[in-house]
């Protein structure tokens, strides 16, 4: 595992390993993601929906801040 992630973020940008013979595939539209266990094979589909859906709505609504202004409100809390 730490042979693909070195692969990755250090050598050339991309996981795969010639010691694991694994060609990492792309993401695409279907967000394929690779899973890692004893025979690890890509899947389709995040692997947590409802966490991918809180993170993109997190940047949906942070998008839609800075379009319309990105001003803060003063707010009271009580």
């Amino acid at each position: 595992m730490s042979n693909i992630w070195h692969n990755a973020q250090l050598c050339t940008t991309s996981p795969t390993s010639p010691v694991t013979n694994y060609s990492w595939p792309d993401s695409g539209e279907d967000r394929t993601y690779l899973l890692l266990n004893d025979q690890p094979h890509a899947r389709a589909g995040p692997p947590l929906p409802s966490r991918t859906k809180f993170w993109e709505d997190v940047y949906e609504d942070y998008y839609k801040y800075i379009r319309d202004g990105g001003k803060l409100q003063p707010q009271i809390v009580p």
